[in-house]
């Protein structure tokens, strides 16, 4: 159906610059941390493949459970008020925060201004208005976070072992 002053708003595939600017922070990163939340429920299976290939830990908002397994030793539970210690605490040290799907709502980020703050920041959002209303990121893109994860994990198994991730002395110490 054309109705006139109507523009569709479906999603649209991220440009491929966006991707390899994500991904390069990744492989530049030595302290990321994936910021995940109810934009994610509907990417579950992109999310653990992109988990999968670059093993950095994910904390949740209370909207983003179960996009992620809770029980996966990657998984540091929720971040805010109602979340784990750890997981607020490993949000202090990072150098990189990909934000999916997520509001930086203030029961999760506490005072605006420390969360993250040594962090450069990655915000994908399909809500245009969410991103860089609470934290400017460095990167943003604005699209279904479904099919950003794709694109990355594209990119990602394209590299092979070009790209050769190890977070562990974030999860170890």
């Amino acid at each position: 159906m054309r109705l006139p002053g109507y523009m569709s708003r479906m999603p649209k595939p991220p440009e491929d610059s966006h991707l390899e600017q994500i991904v390069r922070l990744i492989s530049e990163s030595k302290k990321p941390v994936l910021y995940v939340g109810g934009g994610c429920l509907n990417s579950s299976e992109e999310l653990c493949r992109f988990v999968e290939l670059t093993g950095i830990p994910v904390a949740s908002t209370l909207m983003g459970l179960g996009s992620y397994p809770c029980t996966d030793e990657l998984s540091l539970h929720m971040l805010g008020i109602h979340g784990t210690v750890y997981a607020n605490y490993s949000v202090e040290h990072i150098d990189l925060l990909l934000a999916f799907g997520v509001r930086f709502d203030d029961r999760v980020t506490g005072k605006l201004e420390a969360f993250g703050r040594r962090a450069k920041i990655v915000h994908i959002d399909i809500d245009s208005a969410e991103i860089g209303k609470n934290k400017t990121p460095h990167v943003s893109v604005c699209g279904d976070v479904k099919l950003v994860l794709q694109g990355m994990n594209k990119v990602l198994e394209n590299r092979g072992k070009e790209l050769k991730l190890d977070f562990g002395e974030l999860r170890d110490g």
